[in-house]
């Protein structure tokens, strides 16, 4: 991750105050003055310093994967934030991500006019600690959405300031979002004259590679189709019977065209094209 350290204007004020301070109860002999002094030029110190650490020992590895979804399908993304550094509390998680699914059950979302959805989210980590996000959604229209970019914002819980983190990496997961399936009226399967690999009863052709029964020898039948132990068991002749098979494959042709542009039901024409694909 990209680590960006922003201290506040705040520090470099209190540092010359308490310093100011600290040689004014030197001088003046002040104790309590000079106690005062003393802890608050620790307490800047020691601000800085956890400043510096903070999120330097943060991790991210990606959980989920490359799904399809079809729209109005639910999913989500997911991904697991490991800190083996100094705690982290309340740190603001933002994430973007295409705006062709939408965020569900999330604290806090913006969108963008540049297709970006934005969730907030607070988490809190502490010393080698993890936590997986989930971010649910659910598939709005067509088209692949992908997690844009990851930031985490850390307050620096000792003082001032505080340190951003952006993972710049592409993850692998995505939502490759299809058509709605728009039911036809004809979806029945015929029957071809050619041979395949589907099973369907009647077919004009066998497999035999897949014999599924066995019956009694008629004349005509091929001595390779023989089923030799079960005729040594019946003590007749059986022939083997085999799974009927058929080509279905589908030539499916759509015309998107209408006049001299394309059609106004073009989405319909998509969706229905996806139900017939869904079916055979």
């Amino acid at each position: 991750m990209n680590r960006t350290v922003e201290s506040s204007r705040v520090t470099g004020i209190a540092t010359l105050a308490f310093s100011l301070s600290l040689v004014f109860a030197l001088i003046q002999g002040e104790a309590l003055w000079l106690l005062l002094s003393v802890f608050g030029v620790l307490w800047v110190g020691v601000s800085n310093v956890i400043l510096k650490r903070l999120g330097t020992q943060i991790s991210l590895t990606e959980t989920g994967k490359k799904r399809r979804y079809h729209i109005d399908n639910e999913g989500a993304f997911e991904f697991t934030i490991r800190n083996d550094g100094l705690p982290i509390y309340q740190a603001t998680l933002i994430i973007q991500f295409d705006n062709n699914v939408n965020p569900i059950d999330v604290e806090k979302t913006t969108s963008s006019g540049e297709g970006i959805h934005e969730v907030r989210t607070r988490i809190t980590l502490g010393y080698r600690s993890e936590k997986t996000i989930h971010i649910p959604f659910v598939a709005f229209e067509r088209g692949i959405g992908r997690i844009r970019s990851i930031r985490i914002d850390i307050p620096n819980w000792a003082g001032f300031g505080h340190v951003e983190l952006r993972y710049y990496h592409t993850l692998k997961q995505e939502a490759l979002v299809f058509p709605k399936l728009l039911p036809v009226a004809e979806t029945e399967k015929p029957l071809t004259q050619f041979e395949g690999d589907f099973p369907k009863p009647f077919a004009l052709f066998q497999d035999r590679m897949l014999p599924v029964s066995v019956r009694d020898y008629q004349f005509g039948d091929d001595f390779k189709d023989i089923h030799w132990k079960a005729s040594a068991k019946m003590q007749k002749l059986q022939t083997k019977q085999y799974e009927t098979i058929t080509d279905q494959s589908v030539l499916l042709t759509v015309n998107i065209t209408s006049d001299y542009g394309l059609s106004k039901d073009l989405d319909a024409l998509v969706e229905h094209s996806a139900f017939i694909a869904n079916e055979v």
